[in-house]
């Protein structure tokens, strides 16, 4: 149930930045000046598939920028207004078992550094944004059962407008591991970041894929396709068509050096 609430409550943050979102649906999301101060930060969703048993996956995400960068003290401090809380929060969710229990659940709280401009070409078909920080991740276990680590973290995104409609991001991210006691091999299967890639239209399709690549292992993929329902079902509640596919190793913490079967799940995503 704490899941569930927790949802709830992201689904209420997140309703400015979703109208924001509808007012600006056929252009680029990042052209915004000053983004509001509390926002959806990595992709919300809820997706259902079966494998052995019927499960889900929830993910729940926010940002919020620590300084207002209007205030006396970031005009004396420029920096502090680009500094931000995150928290996202992906579950498993054996909805076909005995009680249904959630099979795991990893919380990802950071502070970081985000600048949306960093560089951007003159015809502003262009666009670089850096984001640096630290992150701890952990399944909340105690025990065998236990994992966690603690990483310092770079990444960049690159997105280039195709045409008036289209855009393409690269987004590639770098980790550097401080603390992974509970599970000391865990850049085996992981590695030291991940490489994300989208193609989509503004208010249409994407696709979306995202590669790991472990030191001893081919790490995962996941590939995600996403449609807006929001005029053709949902009027202005807003939201998209989720379809989701998972291969390779660790799609939750706990199971990081676990290679279960490729799993397909479709459902509905508030932010892709």
């Amino acid at each position: 149930m704490t899941v569930l609430r927790f949802l709830l409550l992201s689904l209420l943050l997140s309703a400015p930045a979703i109208a924001s979102a509808r007012q600006a649906v056929a252009q680029d999301p990042d052209l915004d000046p000053r983004p509001p101060v509390l926002s959806t930060h990595e992709p919300l969703y809820i997706i259902v598939g079966r494998r052995n048993e019927t499960s889900a996956k929830l993910q729940l995400s926010f940002k919020y920028r620590l300084f207002d960068d209007e205030s006396a003290l970031t005009q004396f401090l420029p920096l502090l207004g680009k500094l931000h809380f995150g928290y996202t929060q992906t579950s498993l969710w054996d909805i076909g078992g005995e009680s249904a229990p959630f099979r795991d659940t990893s919380y990802r709280p950071r502070f970081f550094y985000h600048e949306d401009n960093f560089w951007r070409s003159p015809d502003g078909q262009q666009r670089l944004s850096f984001a640096a920080g630290v992150e701890h991740e952990s399944n909340g276990r105690a025990g065998l059962d236990s994992r966690s680590i603690n990483v310092i973290f770079v990444r960049t995104r690159w997105r280039i407008n195709i045409g008036k409609d289209m855009y393409l991001v690269l987004w590639p991210k770098l980790i550097s591991y401080f603390e992974r006691s509970d599970n000391p091999d865990i850049a085996a299967y992981r590695g030291y970041g991940d490489l994300n890639m989208r193609l989509g239209k503004y208010d249409g399709i994407e696709a979306s894929t995202t590669w790991r690549k472990g030191t001893q292992t081919m790490g995962s993929w996941q590939v995600d396709l996403t449609y807006p329902i929001r005029r053709r079902i949902l009027a202005d509640a807003g939201g998209f068509l989720h379809l989701q596919y998972f291969s390779g190793y660790g799609e939750s913490l706990l199971d990081y050096n676990l290679r279960r079967a490729s799993q397909i799940r479709l459902g509905f995503s508030i932010v892709r």
